[in-house]
């Protein structure tokens, strides 16, 4: 992909990125302490499948992954409340960070 663009990766890296109360058991690759991230991982994931259940629903019900259909605001509600303990629980994904560079024209 970068190279499609004439872009060089100079580096990159993949890690595994805790959300929820994770956050108190793990530490940062660097060894930071990431408790303090705990509310905010939360917060920040709730607030994004909130608003994309609602712009789902606006088109009538949608289907997960799974098959289950959400056609009102009391099954979307319920699945938020399973979505936000989910998340207080806690997990991990993977991020990835890549740096690349144009190189110069001669």
């Amino acid at each position: 992909m970068f190279e499609a663009v004439s872009l060089r990766v100079r580096s990159s890296r993949r890690v595994k990125m805790p959300f929820g109360h994770y956050c108190d058991s793990y530490t940062g690759i660097d060894g930071t302490c990431l408790s303090k991230y705990t509310a905010f991982s939360i917060e920040n994931y709730i607030q994004l499948f909130n608003k994309m259940t609602m712009a789902l629903m606006e088109n009538g019900d949608f289907e997960l992954a799974n098959g289950m259909v959400v056609s009102s605001e009391e099954e979307r509600q319920a699945l938020m409340e399973d979505i936000a303990r989910f998340l207080t629980e806690g997990g991990f994904m993977f991020v990835s960070e890549w740096v690349v560079e144009r190189p110069f024209e001669s």
